[in-house]
């Protein structure tokens, strides 16, 4: 292994983007284009993302990212950066790279002035010990099987483990058995005989997502939430080139009372569902929402339909009980939510508690 002062470490330049994607490819097993990184990195506010390399001898070993987020932290806007893109090559593990490009990538975004860095990890040991992150095994997901027969062959054409793919049979199972009084006794909920609602698939006005996220802190001061702009919209969900999302809102008479994000593949199956947002007022509005979502998944013929959160926030958990009276079952996720606070603010860090956290975090990354 070279020395330290041996590696280069900078900025990536446009004319390094291609090698820093070959080398994610290669040591992933995946097949990202150089398009797809200019989105994710880009696509919103480009001024304000961080994308260091390392080199030795020319060639990229390393590579850390942060991705430009804004979060409304109790009604307060602030930027922050999601942690992405973290690789060593495997012949530099062990030593020091990985502290030296995850401390120089925390340095410019210091200079950028994000309030947090966070994101999502399995190794949570290395982010804890040697990053100093805080660590919350917080994360858990529901599934709601539609189709079994459909559910059991997608699990199985999986590029998973034998034990994983079991445990996933397993649980499409139960989840369908469980589900089976569910299917029948949501045709009687209240909220459905209720007139008053109605369902639309475009918003009416821009500021009617900050109307309900200003309702919903009053029950919940100190929400933490991603900060839905327009532009952060068109990036995360219009042009999303890896999944394709299908809006629902909620109205009664002029007011937002809910709405959800469903995202399927643009790659792979679009049997498989994801839930990424599912946010609402109250349980009627929850179920009269789930009530309209669950005929459209058995349009589609759909298999599956996959939902995560953060289990130690109180909207979150709701949510989760809105869902499992749905027929949705719950269970942990392999994923921890990590975060740091680069600057003195409440705190110099983030109350997990408060954290709202979805799919929408996670662009789309499979955690469960």
């Amino acid at each position: 292994m070279p020395s330290e002062a041996a590696l280069v470490q900078k900025d990536i330049d446009v004319a390094e983007i291609s090698e820093a994607v070959t080398l994610h490819n290669v040591h992933e097993a995946t097949n990202r284009t150089e398009e797809e990184w200019i989105w994710e990195y880009t696509g919103y506010l480009p001024e304000s993302y961080t994308y260091i390399i390392a080199k030795d001898q020319g060639k990229i070993i390393a590579t850390q990212g942060m991705i430009p987020v804004f979060l409304n932290v109790s009604g307060k806007v602030v930027l922050s950066g999601k942690s992405e893109s973290s690789l060593v090559d495997p012949r530099y593990r062990g030593g020091f790279v990985f502290k030296n490009i995850y401390d120089h990538a925390l340095r410019r975004c210091r200079d950028k002035k994000m309030a947090f860095i966070w994101g999502f990890t399995p190794a949570v040991k290395v982010w804890r010990d040697k990053l100093g992150f805080t660590v919350h095994n917080c994360i858990h997901y529901a599934i709601r099987i539609i189709c079994l027969s459909s559910a059991l062959s997608r699990f199985r054409r999986m590029p998973w483990t034998n034990r994983k793919k079991f445990v996933m049979c397993f649980l499409a199972i139960a989840s369908f058995v469980y589900s089976l009084p569910w299917n029948f006794l949501q045709n009687f909920h209240p909220s459905l005989r209720k007139r008053t609602y109605s369902i639309e698939h475009n918003l009416r006005s821009s500021k009617d997502l900050q109307a309900l996220y200003d309702r919903l802190r009053e029950r919940y001061p100190g929400l933490i939430h991603i900060h839905q702009d327009d532009g952060y919209v068109t990036w995360r969900l219009t042009n999303n080139p890896y999944n394709r999302y299908e809006p629902c809102y909620v109205y009664q008479e002029n007011e937002l009372k809910g709405y959800s994000y469903t995202a399927t593949s643009r790659k792979g199956d679009r049997g498989i569902i994801n839930l990424t947002d599912f946010t609402v007022e109250n349980e009627d509005v929850g179920f009269f929402l789930l009530n309209h979502l669950h005929r459209e998944w058995h349009e589609q013929k759909a298999g599956v339909v996959y939902f995560l959160g953060n289990m130690t926030n109180t909207l979150t958990r709701r949510n989760f009980a809105v869902l499992g009276r749905f027929g949705f079952l719950k269970r942990r996720g392999q994923m921890a939510f990590v975060y740091t606070g680069l600057y003195d603010y409440l705190g110099n860090g983030l109350d997990v508690e408060n954290c709202y956290i979805n799919d929408l975090w996670t662009e789309g990354t499979e955690l469960w």
